[in-house]
Parts: C-alpha cells; sequence; structure tokens
C-alpha cells in the first residue's frame, strides 16, 4: 500500500470467490473507500427486492448485493452495469470476510503510521456497526 500526498491510500483490494476474482485479482484501488462503501451497502441491504450497490473507484466497475433469503446473499461484479462476476454467498460469510479485510487493511496503515488517517478513522467507526 501507498499514501499518496493528497492523503489518499491505494492498494489491492479484490472480492474473491472461489478461482474467480473481481475486478481482478490485486486489483489496484482505493481500500478504505471501497471497503467504506461495501460496509455501508452490507449494512442497507434489508429486503429482498431491494438490492444495494458499491463501486470501485478505479475503472467502470461496482458491486450490487441482494439478498436471496435470511441466510443467503447474491454478489454481482459489474462492469458498466453488465455482471461479470456472480456468488451466492452465506450472508454471514460475506460480513465475516468484510471485517476481517477491514481489520487488515487498519492494521496495516497502522504499521505503516497511517493509524489516525482519515480513512483509517472512519473504516474503524463503519466496522463498529457492521
Amino acid at each position: 500500500m501507498d499514501m499518496a500526498k493528497s492523503g489518499a491510500i491505494w492498494g489491492a483490494i479484490w472480492i474473491e470467490a472461489g478461482a474467480e476474482a473481481f475486478p481482478g485479482g490485486a486489483w489496484d484501488d482505493l481500500p478504505a473507500a471501497v471497503l467504506t462503501a461495501a460496509i455501508k451497502a452490507t449494512r442497507s441491504l434489508r429486503h429482498p427486492d431491494m438490492p444495494t450497490y458499491f463501486p470501485f473507484f478505479d475503472g467502470p466497475f461496482d458491486v450490487r448485493l441482494d439478498l436471496v433469503d435470511t441466510e443467503m446473499m447474491s454478489v454481482q461484479g459489474r462492469r458498466n452495469g453488465q455482471v461479470c462476476f456472480q456468488q451466492n454467498v452465506l450472508t454471514r460469510l460475506w460480513v465475516g470476510g468484510l471485517r476481517d479485510c477491514a481489520r487488515a487493511f487498519v492494521g496495516r496503515c497502522a504499521e505503516n503510521g497511517w493509524g489516525d488517517s482519515t480513512d483509517v478513522v472512519e473504516i474503524g467507526a463503519q466496522l463498529k456497526a457492521l
């Protein structure tokens, strides 16, 4: 990971299920922004007929989340609105993976001396609410 002069943290972030990675393995983007958006989208997912979305910030990619039932959700990776990745996952595993990723990000940032960055503080706040 690297911190730009602007304070933005750049690094690898992607979604992985089985052998598939979206938008690609080791995708370079703004991990704090993607994680914050993913956590907020996950928290707002309430009804099967009301999907939520979050973007990747480098490129024309976003993710659509849908509840399938009380235990399962659908994760769709989209490029320019076209589905190019889809997996059904247990909601508890999605949430657990999101927590693990966010905690690892916060830990790595702390190791690099960026623990008081606005992005890192925001991820910490979002983690408490997840």
